[in-house]
């Protein structure tokens, strides 16, 4: 399994849209940087562990996140 996973941008940015959450906030409610968020605006592979944050400070999981 790798360690890295990249998440389809277009999912994400709608979510945290939909939550009406800033990059900041978000990395805030994760405990994660804003260069991770970033990442993950970009579709940039960040780590496993880092994306399972961000999808639980979001309510969704991993896999509601990433790239078909």
């Amino acid at each position: 399994m790798s360690k890295s996973i990249t998440v389809d941008r277009v999912k994400f940015i709608a979510e945290m849209a939909r939550q009406n959450l800033t990059a900041e906030e978000l990395s805030q409610k994760a405990g994660v940087g804003r260069q991770a968020i970033w990442k993950m605006r970009q579709s940039k592979p960040v780590w496993r562990t880092t994306a399972g944050h961000v999808a639980n400070a979001l309510g969704v999981s991993v896999d509601d996140l990433k790239e078909d």
